[in-house]
């Protein structure tokens, strides 16, 4: 009710609630830390190439290991995401979950240091202002570090780290932007992903060609799905606008 006794109980209430819940976040971490240090699975799915076995130590899972080592040493070559993903599709490899690779789950695995044989643990942070991002990195000071923790799968991670931020930094950074007016707006016919703006030189004068592209097809490689001409596209939105409005 309204009475100051209500206030004062609601209170206490509400603060052994949040007790509890602090509290047992920290046994659980506690639990997870000493799993760790024991170089163990500490829940979830394991990385691509490995396995979990009875005691949760890990294990090589042969036949994924080679699609791991494919992406690396394609990776290293020089080739691009489009390319190991068109080969990882003709072989028949799928991520953990049984999925086609993307772009986000090939940069993902090339970022894995577990391939190395280190045993990580608590790298990422969980959740930052209250929604997950597992690409926020914790302090050094709190993650757990053990070499020869994890079976070890390939010996070029440094070189493809060093490949990536060069990558990053490349020239195709700085070139001119184009503005896709239908950005998010446009959906595939054929699969319906988003469709997204792309620029491109083509043929024998180099000439630059910008369109609107299936996502899926440029992420996935699942759709067949061409793209359409930029100026086309948004000329017929538009027309068909002036026209209804």
């Amino acid at each position: 009710d309204d009475s100051p006794e209500s206030i004062i109980l609601e209170s206490v209430l509400e603060g052994m609630s949040e007790y509890f819940s602090k509290n047992l976040s920290r046994e659980v971490m506690k639990g997870m830390k000493e799993t760790a240090l024991q170089c163990r699975h500490t829940g979830g799915i394991p990385p691509l190439g490995y396995d979990v076995n009875p005691d949760k130590t890990f294990s090589i899972n042969t036949f994924e290991a080679k699609a791991v080592q494919l992406i690396f040493g394609m990776y290293a070559a020089g080739d691009g995401y489009s390319k190991i993903i068109d080969e990882l599709n003709r072989l028949g490899y799928r991520t953990k979950r049984g999925n086609t690779f993307g772009k986000n789950s090939i940069h993902d695995l090339l970022k894995n240091e577990k391939y190395t044989g280190t045993y990580i643990f608590n790298r990422t942070e969980r959740k930052t202002n209250g929604k997950r991002n597992g690409h926020s990195i914790k302090d050094e000071a709190e993650i757990i570090r053990i070499p020869g923790g994890t079976p070890k799968l390939i010996e070029m991670f440094e070189k493809v780290q060093s490949k990536m931020i060069e990558n990053r930094h490349g020239p195709g950074r700085f070139l001119a932007k184009e503005v896709y007016l239908l950005s998010g707006l446009v959906y595939c016919g054929n699969c319906g992903g988003k469709m997204t703006g792309k620029r491109r030189y083509a043929g024998r004068n180099r000439s630059l060609y910008t369109t609107y592209e299936c996502s899926t097809r440029k992420n996935k490689r699942t759709c067949d799905m061409k793209g359409i001409n930029k100026e086309y596209l948004e000329n017929l939105v538009i027309e068909q606008l002036v026209e209804d409005i």
